[in-house]
């Protein structure tokens, strides 16, 4: 038996952002290629180890900012010191909840927390804020933002903050990608684009108003997104 609508049976209904990215986007240049082979390769535990591992650590320093930003309020408030000693103890309660943590984890979170509230662009961001939203799930239509010819499709996702600034929104998304030194800032918007457009496209269907979008990078700085 063959259905009259084959193509329809191979679609997807629910997706993620990062499904419908790494279907949109092209590999970035500086993409590994692994090669798997017999040959044991046994790691070194992290309790031995003073490097920082890319997934843990992004989940770690999501969460970090997750917490901050929540406090932004008070924190913004304090004097320098103060703000010294709120950011010690955010770690030592990250350290808490995270045991895993190596002592090279500890520094980068430190140092990733200096570099973003030195940020011009993230503080003129946060001066003018109404309200911070963090790490906020959604589920949209995938038709209804554009991203498929099917009313079944949807795509779901969590946008890291949400700013509320004088009627409209502004998004921004934190990366903790090491970048390659030879590429530029267009380089580092192209490579997001894709999870970006879904991100302003999602909100503004939602919230019926006009979102912007930022890229926040540890290692680098802010990149607003164009549409």
């Amino acid at each position: 038996y063959q259905y009259h609508s084959p193509k329809k049976t191979r679609v997807v209904h629910k997706e993620s952002v990062t499904e419908i990215k790494r279907k949109n986007d092209m590999p970035p240049d500086d993409a590994k290629v692994i090669r798997h082979s017999r040959q044991v390769n046994l790691k070194e535990p992290n309790f031995k180890r003073d490097r920082v591992e890319a997934p843990i650590f992004g989940t770690i320093m999501h969460e970090v900012m997750m917490h901050l930003l929540n406090d932004w309020d008070a924190f913004s408030v304090l004097e320098e010191a103060d703000r010294e000693e709120y950011i010690g103890r955010l770690i030592e309660n990250t350290e808490d909840s995270e045991t895993f943590l190596t002592d090279a984890h500890v520094r980068k979170i430190h140092e990733n927390v200096i570099r973003f509230i030195s940020d011009e662009t993230m503080m003129g961001l946060l001066e003018k804020q109404k309200q911070i939203h963090t790490e906020i799930p959604f589920i949209m239509n995938q038709h209804a933002i554009g991203y498929s010819e099917y009313g079944s499709q949807i795509v779901q996702g969590i946008m890291d903050c949400l700013l509320e600034i004088d009627g409209h929104y502004t998004i921004i998304d934190y990366k903790t990608d090491w970048i390659p030194p030879m590429f530029t800032e267009q380089d580092l918007r192209d490579r997001y684009r894709t999870q970006m457009d879904i991100y302003r496209r999602s909100a503004e269907k939602a919230l019926g108003t006009e979102v912007t979008v930022y890229l926040y990078f540890f290692s680098y700085g802010a990149i607003k997104v164009e549409d």
